[in-house]
């Protein structure tokens, strides 16, 4: 399991909004919620973790998975180990630079 999509129906016995916005989740947390006017609102979350929690009105689960697909992708990124920069020895940055203020001269909207 990689993250956690979850349904929220309003109850006249208890608030799960924000109970699941504020429980302790091991993994990313997402809530569709029945009843929500707005397409997506931010949730306070836990205060120690100082993040928030989206909540996507119910007509909008898909739109809840998908931004969750990407959080998850992102966060994978975020964890990867950085690359290296190539080094080319063969660059002539002072010729580029002297032929994108000539062409800057004649066209200086940078449209040519």
């Amino acid at each position: 399991m990689d993250a956690i999509l979850a349904l929220a129906v309003p109850t006249a016995v208890a608030d799960l909004v924000s109970t699941a916005s504020s429980a302790w989740m091991p993994k990313p947390l997402a809530l569709t919620l029945l009843g929500q006017a707005e397409g997506v609102r931010l949730l306070p979350s836990r205060p120690e973790k100082r993040s928030v929690v989206p909540a996507h009105a119910h007509s909008h689960p898909r739109s809840a998975a998908r931004a969750l697909g990407h959080a998850a992708r992102y966060g994978s990124w975020r964890a990867r180990q950085p690359g290296h920069v190539p080094e080319f020895a063969d660059l002539r940055p002072d010729e580029a630079g002297a032929l994108i203020s000539g062409f800057l001269n004649v066209h200086p909207t940078g449209s040519g």
